[in-house]
């Protein structure tokens, strides 16, 4: 931060000013990325603790403990950086603190400040725990969800991806990724990521692509239910435009066909799973979350227009699925209401 303090508030003039001559402008995120390519026991001794740095702030990052604030480019590195579509920096500092320590990186996502000291990250672990040791379940669900992310952005990109492959190789070494049998909810957030290195000039080649990460979001720490094909055990969540699935007469369980192309496999989910009661009176109920349900996998709060139900999971509970999250039901000509298990109970009994 005082490097970059001192070069933009000193009299440049009309200088000549090359990235080369800048000191830090990406050669950090350079250096992170390439040390990061390296097996561990072949570091440089003086790198340890800056790794165990870096893996901090990134966790920091997708637990959404991370305060991030922007900063537009001033001269010499606005003329230096804009050609490329760059004309900000992110700061970050821990939650509810003031000084930046760290800065969002386009190589390695986050990164230190330049002027890291050490000993800094015990410092900064008493402000903040270390995910690894606090929430070890929810760090380790979403570093496997900013993998599947890279590897899917791989199979949709073009050319030169090996920035992308070195960062899905550093998180498997580096972090225990998993899928969590309970995953929170996320928050989608947007990065710029490198797309190649040149080693030659190129004037307007900009190599910035833009990459989704999921953080963690807000969670009442309720189970989710995620009904899974019995055959290939994917979601069978399905898109949202598809036409809802048609419920005519009374029964109490439905049939979801798998939407994987090479599976198609007719599943049946119990009405009692979504929290669906059909009575023969006409009336379908949807009953309310409550505390009388007991170690239960609860389904999304279903929002109910007419005569559909719908259910949205979030894409972090679906391993990142951006598009199948949803299943909606159509109950035709039947009235549906939603109820509280406590209203089927009597408040008094009288003995």
């Amino acid at each position: 931060m005082g490097k970059y303090t001192d070069i933009v508030e000193s009299p440049w003039g009309e200088a000549t000013v090359y990235a080369e001559s800048i000191p830090h402008l990406l050669h950090w995120d350079l250096a992170y990325l390439w040390i990061l390519e390296k097996q561990a026991h072949l570091r440089p001794q003086g790198w340890r603790e800056r790794i165990e740095a870096w893996k901090y702030l990134l966790s920091l990052f997708l637990m959404d403990e991370l305060a991030i604030r922007d900063e537009s480019l001033k001269e010499p590195f606005l003329s230096l950086a804009k050609p490329f579509g760059v004309s900000s920096v992110s700061w970050v500092s821990l939650k509810n603190t003031r000084t930046p320590i760290g800065i969002i990186s386009p190589t390695v996502f986050v990164r230190p400040l330049p002027d890291y000291q050490e000993g800094s990250l015990s410092r900064w672990i008493k402000t903040i725990p270390h995910p690894r040791e606090h929430r070890p379940e929810e760090l380790a669900h979403f570093v496997h969800l900013l993998i599947g992310d890279l590897d899917r952005a791989l199979g949709e990109a073009s050319g030169d991806q090996s920035i992308r492959r070195t960062l899905i190789t550093a998180l498997r070494n580096e972090f225990e990724p998993r899928e969590s049998l309970h995953p929170p909810g996320g928050i989608e957030r947007n990065l710029q990521l490198l797309g190649k290195i040149r080693w030659v000039r190129d004037d307007g080649a900009a190599d910035l692509q833009k990459i989704r990460v999921w953080v963690i979001g807000k969670s009442d720490g309720a189970r989710v239910y995620r009904p899974r094909c019995g055959r290939c055990n994917r979601f069978l969540a399905r898109s949202a435009a598809l036409e809802p699935i048609r419920i005519p007469e009374i029964a109490d369980s439905v049939d979801v066909i798998c939407a994987e192309p090479n599976c198609g496999q007719t599943n049946v989910i119990p009405l009692a799973n979504l929290f669906l009661w059909m009575r023969a009176n006409g009336e379908v109920i949807s009953w309310e979350r409550s505390e009388l349900f007991f170690s239960v996998d609860f389904p999304p709060s279903p929002a109910i227009k007419g005569q559909v139900v719908s259910f949205e999971w979030s894409a972090t509970q679906l391993n990142g699925e951006p598009e199948k999250r949803f299943l909606r039901f159509e109950f035709p000509e039947r009235r549906i209401r939603q109820m509280r298990i406590g209203e089927i109970f009597y408040s008094n009994v009288l003995v």
